[in-house]
């Protein structure tokens, strides 16, 4: 009965060995048959023995074995889990609480676990684990906090009330439009970021679910399954509560994209209707008045104080110029010239600081600059609405202002580059002042008397305010430029709609055809150079560049008849009818060049003196031109390499040819890159050609493996993971074997013979890697063994002298290990002829 009962235990277990429940469980099932077994059969002699028996097992089984103590672990099946945001608040809540339920089961496990273990990592791991699930609490708090939230825009249309509007509605409209549009990429750089981080988290989540699978299988379970637990339930609440904020944040610009067209249409109405009253008029241009005076006030003490600054960074300069020069003079390692270089470092930590300042000024200016801006744009659209006279009219408004949005343009892309240069010079200000600091500390004993470095970190610390002010100026000045550029774009639309079809043409061909024909002509006119009593002008240019388009393009077509011409009347080779186009070709190239000058009014005969002069020089050259011309009509007519071979030269450049010209062809690599190789390289040299009479390659792929391996095995898995490998040829012409190399030092050496066609032209070893890929995956799977060299030393023999040695040694320790001596003289006979990893190296 027993036996019965245990091989069935073991079956049951060995079938659900992953249950550790269900297993120890089955052990107390068993101890209660076999006492009920015992007791049908002494009744009094077995019950108190198996009474005792029972409750000790059932003491130990809860005491010693965490199956009954500890949660299961949870199915997890898909890495996000889409009930945490999906569906209704209600059906999301009670996920969570099912969670939570869950999660304090695990924590429990965990605390038992914790206190069962003994070593530190074990440890650590589960007291991170137990923070993990600790955590998710709060996170089940934001997620429910996102959902109970209500959405709200905090930007309100201001009230416009009825027509006729006035021109202060007009501008609160236009400036909550501006507000709208801002707001507006503001949330959509906010959304790309949340697709971008939910986009990270899945990906972490997949990864993180492969482990915990493969570590929920282990028996027993392993620590690090309940940290790949929480890390996996941790970021399916990260990934929930992004979501719910993109999906948030999706309704919100959704909002915003309806509120925005509906102040467009808006707009229209209330400019449609917008009444300009002469009050109007007067108050904006005394308002521009007023600007350009205060404007042109305050630009005039910046430029004082621009010029002080300068007149300062004048003198520090030469100052400067004098110490560098003491301290060429008197050399290093002297304390004279110490002294001089740190009066070095004042002079230019204060020239820097005057520089900033001036950048500042610069920056100043600039504001009050499109203040100016902004005043007369709102004078000169108000006044052209209004058709007071004197005012411009609408295309000479759009010329105007489309110039200006053009400058405002230059002034955007410089002050972004002038942030990025601020931003490099701040981090320079703070390693400077950073070395500057620990110089003194490292001498802090010459502090008291070294004024010139404890003023050269003042003047770095100023400098380093400055410098964050100037760039809280660029960033002012670049968002201003913006918003005006958005509300002189914004009204210029506005009054281009307002406008009657004929204003809109006449507006139209006043920005695009601003510049008279003449001065067109002065343009065209001008001369750029001048060679003797001949000029050459942008128009003499153009008309070379027309001639010579148009006889190249109609050279070409005229090469092209001809060659079908000649394939169909005469019978001659394509290496051949190719020569003769091409020799026909040059030549007319050249003919049209001389047309082309000629007609365009440059004399020739002026430039027959410069090409004779250029005639020496060009001549040392010309027995190379002449080799490589010669070269390119034999590769044209023999036709030994061809466009689209693919060769290989013998410096190791491997390439297709893509084309042949009469000096040199072109070879373009793996890479992309097109090499112009001279044509008398391939005369002259050797050249191997992949696809000179078919694209037929054979590959030999070797490889080695472990002498534990079977070779047949090893033979059949290599057959089948190149016949794998796409590229792979297999047919009656072309077989696949593998050959049994021989005996190497660590290895067996096979070699694989595998037939390709070259159809896509690649590199031979992006074929062989393949192939590799391959062999290593399915020896892999197989569990055979790729070795690497190793090298055992064996001791054959050991001196007399030195065992005696280590006999005397021995006495005089009296450990008694006498025979250890002996053991060494004894031990290369017995090691002789072993090899392997036992063996030591």
């Amino acid at each position: 009965m027993h036996f019965l009962i245990s091989h069935g235990h073991t079956r049951i277990y060995r079938d659900k060995r992953q249950d550790v429940s269900r297993g120890v469980l089955s052990h107390f099932v068993i101890s209660a048959l076999e006492m009920a077994v015992a007791v049908k059969i002494h009744p009094n002699k077995a019950l108190p023995g198996n009474i005792l028996s029972l409750f000790i097992l059932l003491a130990c089984l809860f005491a010693w074995h965490p199956a009954f103590s500890q949660e299961p672990l949870p199915v997890i099946q898909h890495a996000v889990e889409t009930r945490l945001y999906q569906g209704r608040p209600e059906e999301i809540k009670a996920f969570i609480k099912k969670r939570e339920a869950l999660i304090k089961g695990i924590d429990s496990s965990i605390s038992t676990l914790l206190a069962q273990k003994t070593d530190s990592v074990s440890k650590s791991v589960l007291e991170d684990a137990l923070e993990l699930f600790q955590g998710l609490s709060l996170q089940f708090v934001q997620i429910q906090s996102q959902l109970n939230s209500p959405i709200t825009l905090n930007l309100h249309a201001p009230k416009v009330g009825t027509p006729p509007y006035g021109l202060p509605t007009f501008d609160k409209l236009v400036s909550f439009f501006q507000d709208l549009g801002e707001q507006l990429h503001i949330y959509n750089k906010k959304a790309e970021l949340y697709q971008g981080k939910l986009s990270d988290i899945q990906d972490d989540l997949k990864s993180l679910l492969a482990d915990y699978v493969k570590l929920r299988t282990q028996v027993p379970v392993s620590v690090e399954t309940y940290l790949k637990l929480g890390q996996i339930m941790s970021l399916q609440c990260e990934y929930a509560l992004i979501k719910i904020k993109a999906s948030r944040m999706q309704d919100l610009i959704g909002r915003l994209e309806k509120q925005e067209s509906e102040c467009s249409t808006l707009l229209r109405k209330v400019f449609e209707g917008l009444k300009i009253t002469r009050h109007d008029i007067l108050e904006a241009r005394n308002e521009y008045k007023e600007v350009v005076s205060e404007s042109n006030d305050r630009q005039e003490q910046l430029d004082k104080e621009r010029l002080r600054y300068t007149r300062r960074i004048i003198n520090l300069e030469i100052k400067l110029n004098y110490t560098l020069a003491k301290i060429k003079d008197l050399g290093s390692g002297n304390q004279t010239s110490a002294t001089f270089q740190k009066r070095q470092k004042y002079l230019e930590t204060r020239i820097k600081l005057y520089e900033i300042k001036i950048k500042r000024i610069r920056q100043q200016k600039l504001a009050l600059k499109l203040d100016t801006i902004g005043s007369q744009f709102k004078y000169d659209w108000i006044s052209s609405y209004a058709h007071i006279p004197g005012a411009m009219g609408l295309d000479v408004l759009v010329r105007k202002w489309s110039k200006k949005l053009d400058e405002l343009a230059r002034y955007h892309a410089g002050l972004t580059q002038a942030t990025a240069d601020a931003k490099v010079m701040k981090s320079d200000l703070v390693q400077q002042l950073s070395s500057f600091t620990q110089a003194a500390g490292a001498h802090g004993k010459e502090r008291k008397g070294n004024t010139s470095s404890l003023d050269a970190r003042s003047n770095l610390k100023q400098a380093q305010g400055e410098i964050n002010s100037l760039i809280a100026d660029l960033n002012r000045n670049e968002a201003s430029i913006d918003r005006l550029e958005k509300r002189i774009n914004l009204i210029v639309r506005l009054i281009e709609e307002k406008a009657s079809w004929y204003e809109r043409l006449r507006v139209w061909s006043a920005v695009h055809f601003a510049n008279t024909w003449e001065e067109i002509k002065a343009v065209l006119y001008y001369p750029l150079l001048t060679f003797g009593d001949t000029s050459v002008t942008l128009n003499s240019v153009l008309k070379i560049l027309f001639l010579l388009f148009a006889g190249i393009i109609s050279l070409r077509i005229i090469r092209n008849k001809l060659t079908k011409l000649l394939f169909q009347k005469t019978r001659l080779s394509y290496g051949t009818v190719n020569s003769i186009t091409t020799l026909i070709y040059y030549a007319l190239v050249a003919l049209v060049i001389l047309i082309a000058l000629s007609t365009a009014g440059i004399n020739l005969s002026q430039l027959s003196i410069i090409l004779g002069a250029l005639g020496v020089g060009i001549g040392f050259g010309l027995q190379t031109i002449a080799n490589n011309f010669v070269s390119g009509l034999i590769l044209l007519i023999d036709r030994s390499i061809k466009m689209g071979d693919f060769i290989e030269l013998g410096d190791g450049l491997i390439g297709e040819v893509r084309e042949i010209t009469m000096r040199s062809a072109i070879i373009r690599t793996q890479d992309q890159e097109e090499i112009i190789v001279p044509n008398s390289e391939f005369v002259s040299g050797r050249v191997r050609t992949w696809t000179y009479s078919d694209n037929w390659r054979r590959l030999t792929i070797p490889f080695g493996v472990s002498y534990n391996s079977d070779p047949d095995q090893v033979a059949s898995i290599a057959l089948e993971a190149a016949r794998g490998v796409p590229s792979t040829v297999e047919d009656p012409l072309h077989p696949l074997f593998i050959r049994f190399q021989g005996f190497g030092d660590n290895s067996l050496n096979f070699y694989l013979k595998v037939w390709i066609r070259m159809t896509e032209l690649r590199s031979l070893h992006g074929f062989t890697s393949d192939y590799y890929f391959a062999l290593f995956r399915e020896f892999k799977k197989a569990g055979i063994e790729i070795p690497f060299p190793q090298r055992d030393i064996h001791l054959k023999d050991v001196s007399a002298q030195v065992v005696e040695i280590f006999k005397r040694k021995a006495g005089k320790d009296g450990s008694g290990q006498t025979d250890s001596a002996e053991g060494l003289s004894n031990r290369p006979q017995d090691n002789a002829g072993k090899t392997g990893p036992g063996t030591e190296t």
